[in-house]
């Protein structure tokens, strides 16, 4: 598995500088050897919450049906990657819906609308 760059502000590189330290010092000289194992199976920066994990994070934030469009827009920004197309979020949206079925939180209550089911009673 390869760890996909993550381009970070200065300020989250010095709070990920801070963590790296504490980790250091609380894990001592153990911690190159923890780091390594951990990273073998997959755990330190490779791990990413998917497009729909972070669209249900965003419509529970908004509380209410939401455009593909804006989105897309909030997945960019916690991604922090501006290249996310809206296909390849809209389609792993589709693909869930048609998977999970009458099961998931998300639904498509009209042409790129997206929301959480809890919402769409409060919005006719």
């Amino acid at each position: 598995m390869t760890a996909t760059p993550i381009r970070l502000s200065a300020a989250d590189k010095k709070a990920c500088d801070e963590a790296l330290r504490t980790l250091e010092r609380v894990l001592g000289p153990k911690w190159p050897l923890w780091a390594m194992m951990e990273a073998r199976r997959g755990y330190i920066h490779t791990r990413q919450q998917s497009y729909v994990q972070l669209a249900i994070a965003v419509l529970e934030e908004i509380g209410k049906p939401t455009p593909i469009t804006v989105l897309l827009e909030c997945i960019r920004e916690r991604r922090n990657d501006p290249t996310i197309t809206r296909g390849s979020v809209e389609t792993s949206l589709l693909r869930h819906l048609s998977m999970k079925g009458e099961k998931t939180e998300v639904v498509k209550p009209c042409p790129g609308t997206y929301a959480l089911r809890q919402h769409l009673a409060c919005y006719p």
